[in-house]
């Protein structure tokens, strides 16, 4: 079977979608897919980690093979996001069309997929799929608008797709509700290698290598601090327990340059700038060791993504820590409250939770113990 996955992603990328992909490709190829993965050349180096080689910034070496397509790249000159990624998209998959054909015709295998997670790159090889013809499945991670041309356009296109991904069953009904035939849904939440998370070091050493404080309690997140993410939530509990929990650090992992000073500045005026660790983006491969250094960790009060199931929290779940997570459809699909998280409703309740848990070791022991045997056996 040959598997080409087609994506406007930087590899190696600092976003999380970038994670995802090269972890679905390599399990493709465990699978017995000849898998490729096709990028458009994009080579801005990553903010902080500068110019990174793949296996030290995601912690293995490819089992498949990576091909850079020719595309036109306006965000290296400032044009408007939104317009850059259109070009970019249309660009690229215009540019590989003769890849394709030319694997069609060399290649020799019977069945030729294309695994596809953006809209635009969709629409285009499905309707140029007369001429490359292989047979296409699209990943959907969130609800886009039912308005606008490209939108409508996706709605009836979409049935044309061997296989619609999705990662939680919230997604797999709002495209139901679309008309998409049940059939051709498939849900599949985010995945991750449990034996990839494992740090052999106790707490204290890597907390030592780490440079965090060894006399305090951490409270973690993982992840990029884009507004819609609502980290300030995480802030606004820490401001509401600073003086009943007195040995409490909040850590803060991930994020860009602006984002970090945007939340610095939050805190600074919530008062708690004292209690908070920023420590930027982060290599994959070293986020397993700020989740051991931490007592609890955490998914903020998520604004616009009722609907996601965030990569982090299977992440978390394999790296048995006890996690707090907003109560929404997509957290209670993965998690159940008392049994193997906290899940709150709001900014009080996610305060509470971190009150109960670094108060009573059994009940942290017991969630955190429960939710990495999901993540092993789910």
């Amino acid at each position: 079977m040959l598997l080409l996955y087609v994506c406007t992603a930087r590899i190696p990328g600092e976003k999380a979608h970038s994670i995802q992909i090269v972890r679905t490709c390599r399990a493709f190829a465990e699978a017995g897919c000849h898998t490729y993965l096709i990028t458009p050349r994009k080579d801005q180096p990553i903010e902080k980690l500068g110019k990174v080689r793949f296996e030290d910034f995601y912690g293995f070496n490819p089992n498949f093979t990576i091909l850079k397509a020719p595309s036109i790249n306006l965000f290296k000159i400032g044009a408007l996001n939104k317009i850059a990624y259109k070009i970019l998209s249309l660009s690229a998959s215009l540019s590989i069309l003769p890849l394709l054909v030319s694997f069609s015709i060399l290649k020799g295998e019977k069945v030729r997929l294309l695994y596809i997670r953006e809209r635009l790159i969709f629409l285009a090889l499905t309707l140029l799929k007369p001429l490359h013809g292989f047979k296409l499945i699209f990943e959907l991670h969130r609800p886009f608008e039912t308005k606008g041309p490209l939108n409508k356009a996706l709605i009836k296109l979409l049935p044309q797709a061997k296989l619609v991904v999705v990662i939680s069953n919230v997604l797999k009904g709002f495209l139901l509700r679309l008309g998409v035939p049940g059939f051709k849904v498939h849900v599949a939440h985010s995945g991750i290698e449990v034996k990839e998370l494992e740090v052999d070091e106790s707490e204290e050493e890597v907390r030592l290598k780490l440079r965090l404080p060894l006399d305090r309690k951490i409270a973690l997140y993982v992840g990029h601090l884009y507004k819609e993410k609502n980290v300030e939530g995480l802030l606004q509990a820490l401001r509401l327990i600073a003086s009943s929990v007195n040995n409490l650090s909040l850590l803060i992992v991930g994020g860009h340059k602006q984002d970090v000073e945007r939340l610095k500045s939050y805190a600074k005026r919530l008062g708690v700038a004292d209690l908070t660790i920023f420590k930027g983006l982060v290599s994959p491969r070293d986020v397993k060791y700020y989740i051991k250094a931490a007592n609890v960790v955490l998914i903020p009060p998520l604004l616009s993504f009722t609907r996601l199931s965030p990569i982090t929290l299977f992440e978390y779940m394999a790296s048995r820590r006890p996690i707090i997570a907003p109560n929404i459809p997509s957290i209670r699909e993965v998690l159940e409250n008392e049994k193997d998280a906290l899940l709150y409703d709001d900014v009080p309740g996610l305060a509470n939770a971190l009150i109960r848990l670094l108060s009573n070791a059994e009940l942290a022991e017991k969630l955190a113990i429960n939710a990495y045997h999901k993540a092993v056996h789910k």
